[in-house]
């Protein structure tokens, strides 16, 4: 474990460490470049590579499964029917504060099981979150293009302290793209820069809650598809899967 950890550490450096003159979004499409390069290299040095792959994403999606009957079984939110013509998706049910999950291919999500982007529900048909130009409220109806989502709530928090998180969110980054998207992903203690599940963490950092659930499933999956570089990742990141994976929100609805 700890030859991991400093082996974990050096691979953060070497990534984190650009050059002043490499741009923001350079150290995402460098990152994303390297992952796809251990890729390679494990499945040219390891004859099981595929074999091993297989057996940690299989593992990993029954912790998605798992996660969706727990809290099924936890769930106290009275869902409607949502509308329809739209997609089969309660988007009548959201309250302010609640955590949204979607899986829209927009940026490099190799990191991706489930899901790529998560945000806030900000009401009023608006969600808070953080895109390629920035932290904004941005409209409910960008995410009902029937993508997967999953929608939910704050194990154990008032709607008025969820509500307070999200204004605190709102006045210190704002929402109007002031904060600029963060590209590096696995520098997520930045308040200068944000990505979206980054952004979500920090709402409920706020509350005194972490969402960066660590799922050893997810770790093992990221760690078989990139070696150390994937273990680097799951730990170093919070990505919008390992928020769906926290035990610290219960989804009234998930696909």
């Amino acid at each position: 474990m700890f030859i991991r950890k400093l082996l974990s550490i050096s691979l953060v450096l070497l990534i984190v460490a650009l050059p002043l003159s490499v741009g923001a979004k350079s150290q995402g499409q460098r990152l994303a470049s390297e992952m796809e390069r251990q890729s390679a290299k494990l499945q040219e040095s390891n004859p099981s590579y595929t074999k091993e792959l297989a057996a940690a994403e299989k593992a990993a999606r029954e912790a998605f499964r798992a996660k969706r009957l727990q809290d099924a079984a936890l769930n106290t939110r009275v869902v409607g029917s949502g509308d329809v013509t739209i997609q089969a998706v309660p988007w009548g049910s959201l309250w302010v504060g609640d955590v949204m999950h979607i899986n829209n291919k927009k940026f490099f999500n190799a990191y991706a099981l489930y899901y790529s982007h998560s945000g806030t529900y900000n009401g009023n048909n608006t969600v808070y979150e953080s895109n390629s130009d920035g932290v904004r409220l941005r409209p409910l109806s960008s995410w009902q293009q029937g993508q997967p989502v999953a929608l939910g709530y704050t194990k154990n928090k008032s709607s008025s302290e969820v509500t307070a998180a999200l204004n605190w969110a709102k006045n210190k980054y704002g929402t109007d793209g002031r904060t600029p998207y963060n590209w590096n992903f696995l520098n997520k203690t930045t308040d200068s820069s944000l990505y979206c599940s980054q952004l979500v963490w920090k709402i409920h950092q706020y509350m005194g809650v972490n969402v960066d659930s660590n799922h050893w499933r997810y770790v093992a999956f990221l760690t078989a598809r990139y070696g150390a570089l994937g273990t680097t990742f799951a730990y170093a990141a919070v990505a919008p899967d390992e928020v769906y994976l926290s035990d610290q929100i219960i989804y009234f609805y998930a696909d």
